[in-house]
């Protein structure tokens, strides 16, 4: 599970640098198909379908707590702001929560390259997706077959609640019917409302290091 996680942080941190870099718009699903094979799709797609389903119910909190200049005061500053939130988003541990704090790494991403084009803290960003996984996320992932679980439940999420990057032939036969009939989509206007809540964290006393 260590390498899957060091491994997924790293196709994320490149996948979106290179999205963000350039001036030409380019599908995001295909671009990280050059990196890992087809399971990692459906974990991208619901990442990026997520966050333009919520658009701006999802930007607007970000872009309040993005407002705090002090956030790049210092490396340990921006962590602590980073892990701070996905560990509140990660309260409660689900494949769901972990897409969520995917989703918000990512739109954190996004506004540090447009606001400061930077790439070593998109970089810290994204290793906040491992210092969460482990705090929060290691036992489930072990429990449920890891990446590859997940890359089932997103491709469940993206048939039934969100609008995929493009059709799954796998949905559209009898036994991807039946696998769909027992998922229960989540709640996402809980998700909306936990995100507003993270602009209201203190993390001034936030421990980086697990105690």
């Amino acid at each position: 599970m260590n390498h899957a996680i060091q491994e997924f942080a790293s196709i994320f941190y490149l996948g979106y640098s290179s999205i963000f870099s350039t001036e030409e718009e380019e599908d995001f699903c295909y671009k990280i198909s050059n990196y890992k094979e087809l399971e990692y799709d459906h974990i991208f797609e619901a990442i990026e379908t997520l966050g333009l389903m919520h658009h701006e119910k999802f930007i607007n909190p970000v872009i309040e707590i993005f407002k705090n200049v002090e956030t790049f005061a210092s490396k340990k500053r921006f962590m602590c702001f980073m892990l701070s939130r996905c560990m509140k988003l990660s309260e409660v541990p689900t494949f769901f929560s972990f897409l969520i704090v995917c989703a918000f790494v990512r739109e954190i991403m996004f506004r540090i390259w447009h606001d400061v084009e930077c790439f070593t803290v998109a970089k810290m960003a994204s290793k906040c997706l491992i210092a969460v996984f482990y705090r929060k996320y290691v036992d489930l992932f072990d429990k449920e077959k890891g990446f590859e679980e997940f890359a089932s439940y997103c491709r469940k999420l993206n048939a039934t609640v969100l609008k995929p990057c493009e059709e799954d032939s796998e949905t559209d036969s009898l036994d991807g019917f039946l696998d769909l009939e027992e998922f229960t989509p989540p709640n996402t206007d809980e998700v909306v409302e936990l995100l507003w809540s993270l602009k209201n964290i203190d993390d001034s006393d936030f421990v980086l290091t697990d105690s």
